[in-house]
């Protein structure tokens, strides 16, 4: 029987139990034992257990390893955390995760934010996108993308939810889809947009709170009001300061 894999809903809901409980794994250096309690503490919110066959438990351990000895920052931490709960069915069928070596894959996928790409001659228009891979093996990951105008225009038009709306190109931010996607240097690499009957709905609700622009402090349409993500969640831009190349 195939491997069924959790939806990007599914790894929401258990990530936001699991998030309550990370800080003491941040800013030391995780030993073996912590990763173990790391695992315990995965498996009391994935399974409503305590307990997990040894050969499971090992292979979520193995799982983890690569993080034994290091001193790594939060966003970290849940990365390597999201990847553990989007990819249970490996552990429960005792076998490691794989690492993700960026080949083609199907992830869902929500939006961060996006930022602006100077045109360039002749260049068609496009943007920056920050993306969060949800499911598969690469959920977790956090990095750009370089969408270009006239497929994120293709996608609002076909699977968003949101065609009526005519959205602006910058409400892309906060989106979710699913896609097939790889990795070649810095950039993921996207195709294939698709939105499902929830994405669907979630699209279509931040779009319609983004169209009461009457009752927001700064009463300008989201795509040009120059807030950033971190100020306000209903904004499109990713704060500059961020480093755009990781």
């Amino acid at each position: 029987m195939p491997m069924r894999f959790p939806s990007g809903y599914v790894v929401d809901k258990h990530m936001s139990e699991i998030l309550l409980h990370l800080n003491d794994y941040v800013g030391v250096e995780l030993t073996e034992d912590m990763l173990v309690k790391l695992v315990t503490l995965v498996v009391s919110v994935v399974e409503r257990s305590k307990k997990l066959d040894g050969e499971c438990a090992s292979a979520a351990l193995e799982s983890l390893a690569h993080m034994e000895g290091k001193n790594m920052p939060r966003s970290m931490i849940v990365s390597n955390v999201t990847r553990l709960v989007a990819n249970w069915p490996f552990v429960k069928d005792k076998c490691a995760i794989p690492f993700w070596d960026g080949t083609l894959v199907t992830s869902e996928i929500v939006v961060l934010g996006l930022a602006n790409i100077p045109p360039g001659i002749g260049d068609k228009a496009r943007r920056l996108v920050r993306l969060k891979l949800k499911t598969g093996l690469p959920a977790g990951i956090i990095k750009w993308s370089v969408l270009y105008d006239s497929t994120i225009r293709m996608f609002f038009d076909k699977e968003s939810g949101c065609a009526k709306y005519n959205c602006a190109i910058e409400e892309l931010s906060g989106m979710r889809f699913q896609a097939d996607v790889s990795q070649s240097g810095q950039f993921l690499k996207i195709r294939n947009m698709t939105a499902g009957d929830r994405a669907r709905k979630q699209n279509r609700e931040l779009t319609e709170k983004r169209l009461l622009v009457d009752k927001c402090g700064t009463p300008v349409p989201c795509n040009i009001c120059a807030k950033t993500v971190l100020e306000c969640p209903l904004a499109v831009w990713w704060p500059k300061q961020e480093n755009r190349n990781e």
